[in-house]
């Protein structure tokens, strides 16, 4: 899950702020809150592996 604030202009809208919370509860997992000051050192990485068929 994820909840994220924006900021909207003339221009459009960018995020200010992006929460990723884990789908547990188990209070050891805390959200991830991405922001304009800690941004720039993260990236993504992935791969998408398959579709799982029920």
């Amino acid at each position: 899950m994820y909840s994220s604030e924006k900021l909207t202009s003339e221009e459009g809208w960018q995020h200010t702020s992006i929460a990723l919370k884990p789908n547990s509860f188990d209070s050891s997992y805390k959200d991830i809150i991405i922001n304009e000051e800690n941004s720039t050192p993260m990236r993504v990485v992935g791969e998408f592996i398959c579709i799982i068929e029920e």
